[in-house]
Protein backbone atom coordinates (compact mmCIF):
# COMPACT_ATOMS: atom_id res chain seq x y z
CA UNK A 1 0.00 0.00 0.00
CA UNK A 2 1.15 3.42 -0.97
CA UNK A 3 0.11 7.04 0.54
CA UNK A 4 1.67 10.05 -1.03
CA UNK A 5 2.11 13.81 1.64
CA UNK A 6 2.06 16.65 0.20
CA UNK A 7 5.64 18.88 -0.12
CA UNK A 8 6.40 20.21 3.24
CA UNK A 9 9.78 21.83 4.90
CA UNK A 10 12.79 20.37 5.95
CA UNK A 11 12.48 20.11 9.35
CA UNK A 12 8.97 18.40 9.29
CA UNK A 13 9.68 15.78 6.62
CA UNK A 14 12.66 15.03 8.61
CA UNK A 15 10.41 14.14 11.19
CA UNK A 16 7.65 12.31 9.67
CA UNK A 17 9.86 10.35 7.90
CA UNK A 18 10.92 8.93 10.51
CA UNK A 19 7.74 8.48 12.11
CA UNK A 20 6.90 6.66 8.89
CA UNK A 21 10.08 4.53 8.97
CA UNK A 22 9.31 3.73 12.68
CA UNK A 23 5.81 1.87 11.68
CA UNK A 24 7.87 0.37 9.00
CA UNK A 25 7.05 1.77 5.98
CA UNK A 26 9.75 2.15 3.32
CA UNK A 27 9.94 5.65 2.29
CA UNK A 28 11.03 8.18 -0.48
CA UNK A 29 11.78 11.47 -0.32
CA UNK A 30 11.67 14.14 -3.22
CA UNK A 31 13.60 17.40 -3.00
CA UNK A 32 11.64 20.31 -4.46
CA UNK A 33 12.93 23.94 -4.44
CA UNK A 34 10.09 26.42 -4.78
CA UNK A 35 10.78 30.01 -5.96
CA UNK A 36 9.11 32.64 -4.13
CA UNK A 37 8.53 33.74 -8.43
CA UNK A 38 9.26 32.22 -11.78
CA UNK A 39 11.27 34.09 -14.31
CA UNK A 40 10.51 32.83 -17.97
CA UNK A 41 13.93 33.86 -20.05
CA UNK A 42 16.11 33.28 -23.17
CA UNK A 43 19.45 32.46 -22.22
CA UNK A 44 22.14 34.61 -23.32
CA UNK A 45 22.90 34.76 -26.74
CA UNK A 46 26.73 34.29 -28.38
CA UNK A 47 26.96 37.91 -29.55
CA UNK A 48 24.89 41.04 -29.27
CA UNK A 49 24.04 40.59 -32.64
CA UNK A 50 22.09 37.81 -32.04
CA UNK A 51 20.78 38.95 -29.07
CA UNK A 52 19.24 41.59 -30.79
CA UNK A 53 17.68 39.00 -34.03
CA UNK A 54 16.47 37.50 -31.01
CA UNK A 55 14.48 40.25 -29.45
CA UNK A 56 13.19 41.08 -33.20
CA UNK A 57 11.83 37.27 -33.45
CA UNK A 58 9.74 37.42 -30.40
CA UNK A 59 8.23 41.12 -31.31
CA UNK A 60 7.46 39.18 -34.57
CA UNK A 61 5.18 36.76 -32.04
CA UNK A 62 3.95 39.49 -30.32
CA UNK A 63 6.55 39.45 -26.78
CA UNK A 64 6.91 43.44 -27.34
CA UNK A 65 7.88 43.67 -23.83
CA UNK A 66 11.11 41.30 -23.90
CA UNK A 67 14.05 42.92 -22.59
CA UNK A 68 17.41 42.20 -21.90
CA UNK A 69 19.14 41.56 -18.58
CA UNK A 70 21.75 44.12 -18.01
CA UNK A 71 23.53 42.53 -14.87
CA UNK A 72 23.41 39.56 -12.24
CA UNK A 73 23.82 35.94 -13.12
CA UNK A 74 21.72 36.05 -15.97
CA UNK A 75 23.31 39.15 -17.83
CA UNK A 76 22.30 39.16 -21.31
CA UNK A 77 19.56 37.11 -20.94
CA UNK A 78 16.21 38.14 -22.69
CA UNK A 79 13.19 38.19 -19.86
CA UNK A 80 10.09 37.44 -21.28
CA UNK A 81 7.82 37.14 -18.09
CA UNK A 82 7.74 37.06 -14.11
CA UNK A 83 5.09 34.94 -12.55
CA UNK A 84 4.01 33.93 -9.32
CA UNK A 85 3.05 30.21 -9.80
CA UNK A 86 5.24 27.87 -11.96
CA UNK A 87 2.60 26.30 -13.27
CA UNK A 88 1.51 29.68 -15.39
CA UNK A 89 5.33 29.98 -15.44
CA UNK A 90 5.31 26.46 -17.77
CA UNK A 91 2.31 27.23 -19.68
CA UNK A 92 3.91 30.08 -21.17
CA UNK A 93 7.05 28.34 -21.84
CA UNK A 94 4.71 25.76 -24.11
CA UNK A 95 2.93 28.62 -25.72
CA UNK A 96 6.54 30.11 -26.73
CA UNK A 97 7.00 26.89 -28.42
CA UNK A 98 3.71 26.77 -30.18
CA UNK A 99 4.60 30.24 -31.52
CA UNK A 100 8.52 28.36 -32.17
CA UNK A 101 10.55 29.88 -29.85
CA UNK A 102 11.92 26.60 -28.04
CA UNK A 103 14.79 28.30 -26.47
CA UNK A 104 12.82 29.95 -23.38
CA UNK A 105 13.45 28.29 -20.08
CA UNK A 106 11.44 28.26 -16.30
CA UNK A 107 13.82 29.53 -13.28
CA UNK A 108 13.10 30.06 -9.43
CA UNK A 109 13.86 33.36 -8.41
CA UNK A 110 14.62 34.05 -4.69
CA UNK A 111 13.82 33.12 -1.75
CA UNK A 112 14.18 29.84 -3.03
CA UNK A 113 11.88 27.05 -0.36
CA UNK A 114 13.21 23.98 -0.26
CA UNK A 115 10.69 20.92 0.25
CA UNK A 116 10.35 17.81 0.87
CA UNK A 117 7.94 15.32 -0.58
CA UNK A 118 7.60 12.20 1.11
CA UNK A 119 5.75 8.92 -0.35
CA UNK A 120 5.40 5.91 1.80
CA UNK A 121 4.94 2.10 1.64
CA UNK A 122 4.11 -0.65 3.69
CA UNK A 123 3.55 -4.33 3.61
CA UNK A 124 -0.12 -4.64 5.64
CA UNK A 125 -2.93 -3.14 4.74
CA UNK A 126 -3.87 -0.81 7.76
CA UNK A 127 -1.11 1.42 5.91
CA UNK A 128 -3.99 4.05 4.96
CA UNK A 129 -5.10 4.36 8.74
CA UNK A 130 -1.20 5.01 10.11
CA UNK A 131 -0.80 7.29 6.76
CA UNK A 132 -4.07 9.88 7.61
CA UNK A 133 -3.02 9.45 11.30
CA UNK A 134 0.71 10.40 10.93
CA UNK A 135 0.11 12.77 8.15
CA UNK A 136 -1.88 14.38 10.28
CA UNK A 137 0.28 14.81 13.47
CA UNK A 138 2.66 16.80 10.72
CA UNK A 139 0.00 18.73 9.15
CA UNK A 140 0.52 16.67 5.80
CA UNK A 141 -2.58 15.08 4.56
CA UNK A 142 -1.69 11.42 3.04
CA UNK A 143 -3.47 10.66 -0.30
CA UNK A 144 -3.18 7.54 -2.78
CA UNK A 145 0.18 7.50 -4.78
CA UNK A 146 -0.16 8.61 -7.93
Amino acid sequence: MCRAFPPIDEERAAALRSALEESGALVDARRIEQGASYLVYLPPASSAAETQQRLVELRRIGRDDAFVIQDGPLRGAISLALFRFEGAARSMVEQLARAGETRAVVAPRPPIQVRIALQARWPQAESVAIATMLGAQFDAPARGCD
